[in-house]
């Protein structure tokens, strides 16, 4: 049959946006909107979470059911984020103070314990922008293809990215403004740090008591691959 859907479409998830009325139709569990110029499709996972693909085939979402009445209660931006975000206490101290690196973890179904798949972000264009270092960086369709499968899944965001501790310098120039540096005696030092926060990540991960002894998948992108 015919489904009539209220539909959400905002500027961005702070600004203002509209509301419309459209028809979809419900085939082999895909809900596809009958308007030729929304040609969007929505599938039901294995996590009962809704995936999303948009006419150009290069956007997705994915949507998570929420109650209502609990999300006027409290608003805050956790509307908008699947995963959890959390602090990972790490053994890695700057200045003398202890490192806590920002991750995101996609929890599956069960009582686990899970295997763990780590996935990490890459750099940041040329490294001129430091508004760009704010980025937290996830991939929600991903981590429900993963949690799908039955592993727990982590974003680690490195030292001074997305709002963990320290300072984010991963081999750049002598004036930073310059951004990346491709001299070997400063990009390598800046590789170095990626890995000891990578690793500094994995250690605290691993103590988990809802991620297993398995062999771990790791993953990444740009910098992070």
């Amino acid at each position: 049959g015919l489904f009539d859907v209220i539909y959400s479409v905002g500027r961005s998830q702070f600004g203002g946006g509209n509301l419309l009325r459209d028809t979809a139709r419900e085939e082999n569990g895909t809900l596809v909107f009958t308007d030729a110029s929304f040609a969007a499709r929505y599938m039901l996972s294995d996590t009962r979470r809704l995936r999303g693909i948009f006419p150009t085939e290069d956007r997705f979402a994915v949507l998570e059911r929420q109650d209502l009445s609990a999300v006027l209660a409290s608003p805050t931006d956790d509307w908008f984020q699947i995963g959890q975000r959390e602090f990972l206490l790490t053994d890695i101290t700057e200045n003398g103070e202890a490192i806590e690196l920002a991750v995101a973890i996609y929890v599956p179904d069960g009582d686990g314990p899970f295997p763990l798949a780590l996935f990490h972000h890459g750099s940041t264009g040329s490294g001129t922008n430091e508004r760009d270092f704010e980025w937290f960086f996830t991939n929600d369709w991903f981590a429900d293809v993963l949690n799908a499968h039955g592993w727990i899944v982590a974003f680690p965001q490195r030292r001074g990215r997305g709002g963990s501790d320290g300072l984010y310098d991963e081999g750049f120039s002598e004036d930073r403004s310059q951004g990346y540096s491709s001299e070997a005696r400063l990009s390598l030092p800046g590789a170095e740090r990626a890995l000891i926060d990578a690793n500094a990540a994995l250690a605290v991960l691993r103590e988990r008591p809802d991620v297993s002894d398995d062999p771990v998948l790791f993953t990444g992108v740009s910098r992070g691959g």
